[in-house]
């Protein structure tokens, strides 16, 4: 048996099918395999329910009457969607042929040709043999079912791609004289088609067979699966005249998208039947592997059944989960369950990207009510909408972080406390934030404690995030107590690791922002850095460092690291006039620059910032103090005597 075109779902998910009530067609139930079921499910009912096929796929098994095998083909999906919806088939011609197993696959021992869905019955001798069907434009393709026309065979015909060869083709076996034997019990189907790895398919206004319903210029767009959500398709197509379309990608993953206008209202929907992108199916390509029924069907709206029940039940708060379940789940003529799909509405407004019998309540539905609708669609399936009790309105809850992204949560903080923000980059399942405080925590190291009362944050989530896209944590701060300069050079600190890590993004009067991606003691103060101490040409402590007035001195030191060129606290550094002490030792400064504006800069290098001081002409025959304010707060002095 091939491989799947298509990942295997779970087994227990609805899906349409393809039948039309109004056709009979008696089939025996398949003896199936978890995995063909899957397939069959979502595809292939279409074929057993319709009843196009002909009077062949009705007839009894031939093979144990007279040793005939019946053949038959669809060229393309499209011809096969054309005779399920217009009403027309197709007429090209399809060469059946027929090898002995044994051989090489070069000289038939039987051949026959029928245009399109009209088939063959080739009387064959007791043997075993490999077949294939051919025509004009298409690829070659050989039967690898052994069960014949069955349901279950029809299910591997749409859901298996079968191009094959000779080697790969299922060998049958026919044994008039002991049908027991015989191993093609049925009319059997296979599909052909023009390109080895390809994506085709229709779209329907309507359900109703009719009419011609096919639908002419809707765009059709193929979404590689894993893509987020915004991305460009990767390709993008119309249906033709006849409602047709076809991809041909390379092997990958997809997903596709319809969109159309129904009723002057533009309307988007995944296969299959379905407006969100999440509930969509993807579709798996491999090299010579073709999906033929990704189709879209655009029908009015389905009114709502009153004599039927949606019991939307629990708690009343955001970041509760709802729940809505049906009184009754409806089936298809073969028996399997028609497509549900839900939609969740806030105060009559649908959410989008949200689907299922479940539902997180968002923030946005704080004092709003929620409601649930179902509806229940499918070719085969009476289409019912069914319409919940609501539930609401919904209490607030503090701290609550739901899933996307940029999501902006603000927690509850002790009484007394300015208020905490945080902005997640991406959370993938929602959780509750929350934040205490304590004046006990890890001491700080690098840093002074300078708010009142001192706070270390303890922060921390229930919601998972992508902590390669970082959370912003902004804390408000009381700075009353601060000059204007402390109150701006705060920072915020994260322990992490066992250690104090400055994450500052932005600093602010009374507010300090920054960024991490895990969540531990959080503290906000201000940076103190190893000063150490000015370097030459300067000297440090009580010697008066000996210059020429108005020149230029480079003022050299070490913060152990880079920490940014806005390291000066403001108005600094600035000179004092002192009193020329003669018991003061002298040293002469060896090295001047140029004079010029002050200024500073750092060299990584050598890991030591500059400052050129520029001093004054009229400063001859004086003594002054250097004084340099950090922006840790920090002090530092020297002493020049002028000459």
């Amino acid at each position: 048996m091939r491989p799947p075109t298509r990942a295997d779902e779970a087994d227990s998910r609805p899906e349409v099918f393809l039948s039309d009530p109004r056709r009979s067609t008696t089939l025996a139930r398949p003896r199936t395999s978890p995995t063909r079921r899957r397939v069959r499910r979502r595809l292939i009912a279409v074929v057993a329910a319709v009843g196009l096929l002909g009077p062949a796929l009705s007839a009894s098994p031939a093979i144990a009457s007279s040793g005939q095998v019946t053949l038959q083909s669809i060229v393309n999906s499209s011809e096969f969607l054309g005779s399920v919806f217009v009403g027309t088939e197709s007429t090209t011609p399809v060469t059946y042929r027929v090898f002995a197993a044994a051989g090489d696959g070069l000289d038939p021992v039987a051949e026959a040709t029928a245009a399109g869905f009209g088939g063959v019955t080739i009387p064959l001798a007791d043997g075993a043999y490999r077949i294939s069907a051919t025509a004009p434009g298409f690829l070659t393709s050989w039967y690898t079912s052994t069960d014949g026309g069955s349901e279950e065979q029809w299910s591997e015909l749409i859901g298996y791609h079968q191009i094959a060869d000779f080697a790969a083709a299922d060998v049958i076996t026919v044994d008039a004289s002991a049908p027991a034997n015989s191993t093609w019990s049925s009319p059997a189907l296979t599909v052909l088609y023009e390109h080895a790895t390809s994506i085709t398919g229709g779209v329907v206004r309507d359900l109703d067979f009719s009419t011609p319903s096919l639908a002419a210029g809707v765009t059709v767009e193929l979404y590689a699966a894993a893509a987020v959500p915004d991305s460009d398709p990767v390709a993008t197509v119309a249906t033709d005249a006849n409602g047709y379309y076809s991809f041909v990608p390379v092997p990958g993953s997809y997903k596709i998208r319809f969109e159309a206008t129904v009723n002057n209202v533009p309307v988007t929907q995944w296969w299959p039947v379905t407006a969100n992108r999440g509930e969509a199916e993807t579709i798996v390509l491999a090299n010579g592997t073709s999906f033929p029924l990704a189709y879209g069907v655009f029908q009015d709206s389905i009114p709502v059944d009153p004599a039927r029940q949606l019991t939307l039940s629990g708690n009343p708060a955001v970041g509760a989960t709802l729940t809505a379940v049906p009184d009754y789940v409806e089936t298809t003529a073969l028996g399997g369950a028609c497509l549900q799909r839900y939609a969740w509405l806030i105060d009559g407004v649908r959410v989008p990207e949200a689907f299922g019998n479940t539902f997180v309540v968002p923030a946005s539905a704080a004092a709003k009510t929620v409601t649930a609708r179902l509806d229940i669609v499918g070719l085969g399936c009476n289409s019912t909408a069914l319409a919940s009790n609501p539930i609401g309105p919904i209490a607030a809850t503090a701290g609550f972080t739901e899933t996307g992204t940029g999501v902006s949560v603000s927690p509850d903080v002790p009484a007394g406390t300015p208020p905490i923000t945080l902005t997640f980059g991406h959370v993938t399942t929602p959780g509750i934030t929350t934040v205490t405080t304590s004046t006990a925590g890890p001491s700080p190291t690098g840093f002074s404690l300078q708010t009142t009362p001192a706070l270390f944050y303890f922060l921390d989530t229930t919601a998972a995030f992508d902590p390669a896209q970082e959370v912003e944590v902004c804390i408000d701060f009381d700075a009353s107590g601060m000059t204007t300069d402390q109150a701006s050079q705060q920072h915020l600190y994260h322990f992490v690791d066992n250690a104090w890590t400055d994450i500052t993004t932005t600093t602010g009067v009374g507010r300090v922002c920054g960024s991490t991606s895990s969540f531990s003691p959080f503290a906000i103060g201000r940076p103190s850095w190893p000063f150490r101490g000015f370097l030459r040409p300067i000297d440090n402590g009580a010697t008066l460092n000996l210059m020429k007035a108005g020149a230029a001195v480079p003022v050299k030191f070490g913060l152990d690291g880079p920490r940014g060129l806005g390291i000066l606290a403001r108005n600094s550094p600035a000179s004092t006039a002192v009193s020329c002490g003669t018991t003061s030792p002298v040293d002469v400064v060896e090295l001047t620059v140029a004079a010029g504006a002050s200024s500073l800069s750092y060299d990584p290098t050598s890991d030591i910032y500059t400052y050129v001081w520029k001093t004054e002409k009229q400063w001859a025959g004086t003594c002054r103090q250097f004084v340099m304010t950090l922006a840790d707060g920090t002090v530092h002095r020297a002493l020049f005597k002028f000459k």
